[in-house]
This record gives C-alpha cells, sequence and structure tokens, in this order.
C-alpha cells in the first residue's frame, strides 16, 4: 500500500505539471500584450507547417529541438516565451536598458532569425520597453525545468546549449565598456540562473 505510484500516474502527474507551468510562463509573458499578438502566433503556428511556424517565432534552427517542443505538445505561445525570457532577463539584469543595449538585443534577435517582420520581434520590442517582474524569469525557471525532464538527454544538451548561447551573446553584445563584449556581475547572476533552469 505504501509503495511507489504506478508509472502511468506519475507520468499523468507530470504532464499535469508540465501543462501547469507552462500556463502560468504564458500568463506572465503576455501579461503586458494584448491578446492580438496571441492570436496572431495561434493563427501562424495553425497555417503553417509547425516546424516552420516554430523556427520563425522563436528563432530556434534546429530541428531536433523543434520537433522535440512539437512532440512536447509546445504551443506558439510558449515557444515565444521561452526563446525569448533569456534575452529579456539578460538585457533588464542591471535594471535599465540604454539604446545601444536595445541596440545589441534586437541584433542578436535579428541574427537568430527573428526578423522585423516576425510577431517575436515584436513581443521583444515590447518586452524592452517595460521591465518584466521577476516573476517572468521564475515562470520560465519552472516551465524549463519541467520539460527539460521531459526531452531525451540530446534534445536537452542541445536546446541549453542553444538557449545559453544566444543569451551569452547578448550579454556579451550589452556590456562592459562601449559594448566591447564583457559581461556585468548582474548579467552573469541572471545567465547562472537561466543556465541552473535548463
Amino acid at each position: 500500500m505504501g509503495g511507489p505510484p504506478p508509472i502511468g500516474v506519475m507520468i499523468a502527474m507530470s504532464q499535469e505539471i508540465l501543462h501547469e507551468r507552462r500556463q502560468a510562463l504564458e500568463e506572465s509573458f503576455f501579461a503586458r500584450k494584448n491578446e492580438e499578438l496571441r492570436l496572431q502566433l495561434k493563427e501562424k503556428l495553425e497555417n503553417a507547417d509547425k516546424r516552420v511556424a516554430l523556427a520563425s517565432i522563436s528563432g530556434i534552427q534546429n530541428d531536433t529541438i523543434l520537433d522535440s517542443l512539437i512532440q512536447a505538445g509546445i504551443e506558439a505561445e510558449t515557444v515565444a516565451a521561452t526563446s525569448l525570457v533569456p534575452l529579456i532577463a539578460v538585457a533588464w539584469a542591471d535594471g535599465t536598458i540604454a539604446d545601444n543595449e536595445r541596440n545589441a538585443v534586437l541584433q542578436a534577435a535579428s541574427d537568430n532569425g527573428i526578423g522585423q517582420d516576425d510577431i517575436a520581434y515584436d513581443l521583444l520590442q515590447d518586452w524592452l520597453n517595460h521591465k518584466p517582474e521577476a516573476s517572468l524569469l521564475q515562470a520560465w525557471s519552472s516551465f524549463m525545468s519541467t520539460l527539460g525532464e521531459g526531452l531525451d538527454d540530446s534534445a536537452r544538451t542541445e536546446f541549453k546549449s542553444d538557449v545559453m548561447g544566444r543569451a551569452r551573446r547578448v550579454a556579451e553584445a550589452a556590456g562592459g565598456f562601449l559594448g566591447l563584449g564583457s559581461v556585468s556581475d548582474a548579467e552573469s547572476q541572471v545567465l547562472t540562473t537561466i543556465e541552473a533552469a535548463l
């Protein structure tokens, strides 16, 4: 009677936790934005190949990662949040965003496949104008920890490498004297938080 629950019950519980954390992340991420962008993301995903749509929304170009996200049932809103929250968190690490930092973040997004015509670019612009609550990074961290449990080792490693690489590039581009590539202590702390969640 006192043994562990059956494996089916454990899987159902894990899926429920992932669903709850996904909802919390989406609610935190879209709290500042109106419903219009959320609906545009859904429409884009419904009207295009899922992998292509997710790549466009997130800037993630690795097919293994994209397929793993699709298999996990991750929707457009969540993909936008999972790919952009690290960039936003690093950009706001010191509490303010100077023009050179804003430009560096938008350039980093562009370098990673997020163009000015993409919905993700509009979302990123909004978050660069309005500092997020600490709860956004907390919701992201909780969701990523749970999502990581459902990915195989290869997909998890590739996803971590992709997310950390992009976040570090933003920190290096926005930090240092005249933007010459050093990372501030505040940015390092945010990068550590992001890495721990992955």
